[in-house]
Formats: C-alpha cells, structure tokens, sequence
C-alpha cells in the first residue's frame, strides 16, 4: 500500500478528490475511513452508497500522531494492535499542520508511527470486493496539504504517488481543476507519470462535506496567477490569431486580380473587334499580338495593355505596327 500525497493551494481540488473519488470508492468496496474533513454525514453517505453508517469515522488531528491507534510490529508479528486494522483508509487532511517539518523533540512522528509508516504495506485486511475484483488490501494513508516543505521528511520520503493540484480559471470554466501525478514525493519531469488531468467538480460533490468548519465546500474567489489562463501571455497569443486571419483575407483577395490574369485565358476577356496581328520592331523582327481594336490594347505578359496610337501607327511596347483592319 503505498502512501499518497495530494498538494495544492485553497480551492485547488485536492480535498474534493479525497472526498469524492478516494473516499466513495472505499466506503462502496465496503472499507472503514478514519478522516478529519469536517462536514461529513455517515447517515447521508450510508443511504447514497448503501455503507454502514460507521465506515466514515471523523477523528481530530491528535488522532493521527497517537501512537495507541497504530499497531506496533517487529519484522514478523504485530506486538500491539491499535485501532486500526488491516484493509482500512486513513485520510489526512491540513497534513503540514498535524505532521509538520521537524525533527527530533519537534517531530511529531513518533517511532512507532515511523514505523507503521514504512511496515503498513504488510498490514492487510480481509479480502473485500475492489471495482469488481476480490481482493485484500492493506491501509491506505493520503495526506493533503498546500505545500510539500512544510510537511514532515518521513511522509514525504515514503510516499509512492504525488498529485500536485491546481484550479483553472476561465478559459476552462469555474470548477475545474488539473491533477498532475508524480511517482514519488518528487515533482519532476522524469517522475511524472502521465499528462496532467483537467477534471470538472459538481454540486453533487461539494455537498458531501465541508470544505473548513462552519461552511459549505465550494470554489474560492481567489484566483493566482499560476492557475488563470487570462495571462498576458495568452492575451497575446490569442490577439495574433484574428491578426493573422485579417492579413490572410487581405492578401488572398489583393492578389486575386494577378491570379485571374494567370489563369483567365485572354479569348475571355475579348471585345467583339479584335483580331491576330504581326507588328514589327524597328531591326525588323515581328511578333504576333491579339488587339483589341475597340478598346486600343493588346495581349502581353498574361494581361490586356493599352496600345499607344500615333497617327496610323499602332506603338505595341517595342513594336509597332500599321493602322490595324478596323481601327480608327
């Protein structure tokens, strides 16, 4: 069984996935939940999960750092049992405030909760039914808290899982939040399992209990900047989109005209009054132009250009060429 550590700051999601994916699935597979999230009702549970009424047992913070609630164990039997027993879950929210950083007359973690702490794993339970599959388990510890430095050095160095919580803002709605999982108490790169995950809370959820004494679990008005996507960054970076789009459009309808000169043959753009004509340059050579004779231009280069009319000279560019059939 390994440790868990959920971190993150007020309103982040941390204590809503204890409550409503941590604790529900155990009290459904029939397990007993040692917790101190306040605003839990063991009747109301009992009758939307169908748990007995005793599976959710709400404890102080002195609990947790009782040594008579743990069992005390050599490296082959359990010499003391204590309230616990094997295959149940313990919960621990506001951890940094009940195992604390400190060592020796500071330290809260005693030696024998130390050493519960790294045993538990062999301390299972009865064989109870786990998403459909028979199996014994032993406890299960999950310690939330705002920050990893400021809880005790032993939970942190046991814990086999970290999720690192954080709420988003706006651009994902109100009530969502992303969990980033860790394989360790480390929060690195490498130790990262997979992509974080963007969850969305409900009502449903936040009636279950109370997120601090004297209030309903909710959402926070506080909003840090690490969580909200309204950033200058983003505000920036959404701003070049439309630009982008706008110089787009400009530049595809500007150049449209040199398009249609490339692709539109010039029969389309003919007058009644053309003709096929030779024009000559003034060391002899000759080419042949399409006129138009009403409009005074010729065919050039994939575009209709004015012909420069001088008497009964026809000026082509470099060529000219007599009075065309015609013309006037």
């Amino acid at each position: 069984m390994p440790i868990h550590l959920y971190f993150g700051p007020p309103g982040s999601g941390k204590t809503y996935e204890l409550v409503n994916r941590v604790m529900v699935e155990a009290v459904k597979a029939g397990r007993i939940v040692y917790h101190n999230i306040p605003g839990i009702d063991p009747i109301r549970w009992a009758e939307e999960f169908g748990c007995a009424e005793d599976a959710l047992r709400f404890v102080d913070d002195d609990w947790f750092v009782n040594d008579q609630n743990f069992p005390e164990s050599d490296e082959e039997f359990v010499q003391e049992f204590g309230v616990i027993r094997g295959g149940e879950l313990i919960v621990c929210d506001e951890a940094s405030t009940i195992v604390p950083r400190g060592t020796g007359r500071n330290s809260r973690v005693t030696a024998r909760l130390d050493a519960f702490f790294r045993k538990h794993r062999h301390f299972t339970g009865d064989v109870i039914d786990l998403e459909g599959v028979r199996s014994r388990i032993a406890v299960d510890i999950y310690f939330a808290s705002q920050d990893a430095a400021s809880l005790h050095s032993t939970v942190r160095e046991l814990a086999a899982l970290r999720i690192d919580f954080q709420p988003l803002r706006n651009i994902f709605g109100k009530g969502c939040y992303k969990a980033t999982v860790y394989q360790s108490h480390r929060a690195t790169k490498a130790n990262r399992i997979k992509d974080p995950i963007v969850r969305r809370t409900n009502p449903k959820g936040y009636a279950r209990y109370h997120s601090f004494a004297g209030g309903i679990a909710g959402d926070t008005a506080v909003t840090e900047s690490s969580g909200n996507y309204w950033t200058p960054k983003m505000l920036i970076g959404l701003s070049i989109i439309p630009i982008t789009l706008c110089v787009g459009i400009y530049l595809l309808v500007s150049s449209a005209p040199s398009i249609s000169k490339r692709f539109i043959s010039p029969q389309s753009k003919r007058s009644e009054n053309t003709q096929v004509a030779s024009a000559a340059t003034d060391s002899g050579a000759c080419k042949t132009h399409l006129l138009d004779l009403e409009q005074k231009r010729y065919w050039s280069g994939a575009e209709w250009k004015p012909a420069q009319v001088v008497g009964d000279r026809w000026y082509l560019g470099s060529c000219y060429l007599e009075r065309p059939r015609g013309g006037t």
